[in-house]
């Protein structure tokens, strides 16, 4: 019997996504999303870290961490590559000093620029790395179009570095770091019985809260590498600059609540907006310090849910505001 068969149709990704930093970007920045960009080019999972955040005199559209904890920037268009992007990506180059994955994801890679960076990867250290990426989508009938990303140029040799680094076949020792960590501290904020959905233990430095509206958090962060801890609440919806500045309205009675200072950014050049108290020079690594710290983050987390979390989802933003938001 000669099976029936579907017929793969391409989608224009412009008919998927209309707006680079207002659709593309916030669906790739979503970790599944990242994680099958980093099965397409062999780098593992990849963790979050922000997305449009200024790098010198440009913003990076995503920022991320692999694995190995290298530093992942990534450029998005939903067109054909040009010049513009180029020399961001090469100005990334000159102020990196660390190890790093530079990715550049078109719909359409000219060859020109596929050419340069295949010379950026003979002609740069093996701390730096370049990926071209060709954004593609397809369906079957009427299903759902799938994405596709297809590498057209990366580093000479790099499925054979990748494949023998471990994410292949477990978890890094740095994922494994904090999966420990989190555990513990699960236990810990368990017994604050705050009302916070805890789920499985993340495997990156900073553990996030839901308080019950999309693109809003509370997050305990551990960094070990920088020796320290934090809790932020996070403001990343799509009215953060609004809430940020209804928030401020009532900044002082907010402080008071607290036995501790405030950071208020609301990050005009970037999407989303944070308010966060941060306590520096603590070894996270330090295993026999885990319960103090711990404690720590416990109590701040649960003193941000408390003060914040009413608040947020009391806001509700300008009626106009919507309308434009909805003609747009």
């Amino acid at each position: 019997m000669i099976p029936d068969l579907g017929r793969l149709q391409s989608v224009p990704v412009k008919e998927i996504w209309q707006h680079e930093a207002h659709g593309f970007t916030p669906w790739l920045a979503k970790t599944e999303n990242l994680n099958l960009l980093g099965e397409a080019i062999w780098l593992g999972d990849i963790e979050l870290e922000d997305t449009e955040k200024r790098i010198g005199n440009f913003i990076a559209d995503i920022v991320a961490r692999d694995a190995e904890d290298r530093l992942v920037l990534i450029e998005n268009q939903l067109g054909a590559t040009d010049h513009g992007h180029l020399g961001q990506i090469i100005t990334y180059l000159a102020g990196l000093d660390e190890r790093a994955v530079i990715v550049w994801i078109s719909a359409q890679v000219r060859e020109d620029h596929r050419a340069a960076i295949d010379w950026l990867n003979r002609n740069t250290t093996v701390d730096h790395s370049f990926f071209a990426i060709e954004l593609e989508a397809y369906k079957i009938g009427d299903s759902l179009p799938a994405p596709r990303f297809d590498v057209v140029a990366r580093p000479n040799e790099w499925s054979k570095i990748s494949s023998a680094n471990t994410f292949n076949r477990e978890m890094s020792e740095r994922n494994k770091f904090y999966v420990t960590y989190w555990e513990a501290f699960h236990e810990v904020l368990a017994k604050k019985k705050s009302g916070l959905s805890i789920t499985s233990a993340p495997k990156g430095y900073y553990n996030s809260f839901s308080i019950g509206k999309s693109g809003y958090s509370i997050s305990a962060k551990a960094g070990r590498r920088d020796n320290y801890l934090a809790v932020e609440c996070y403001l990343g919806g799509s009215h953060a600059k609004q809430t940020f500045d209804e928030l401020q309205l009532s900044r002082r009675e907010i402080e008071k609540s607290f036995d501790f200072d405030l950071h208020w950014m609301r990050m005009d050049e970037q999407k989303a907006s944070r308010i966060f108290h941060q306590l520096n020079d603590v070894i996270v690594k330090d295993e026999s310090n885990w319960q103090e710290q711990h404690d720590w983050l416990a109590d701040k987390v649960v003193a941000f849910a408390e003060c914040f979390t009413p608040r947020i989802l009391s806001f509700e933003p300008p009626e106009h505001q919507l309308e434009l938001e909805a003609a747009e």
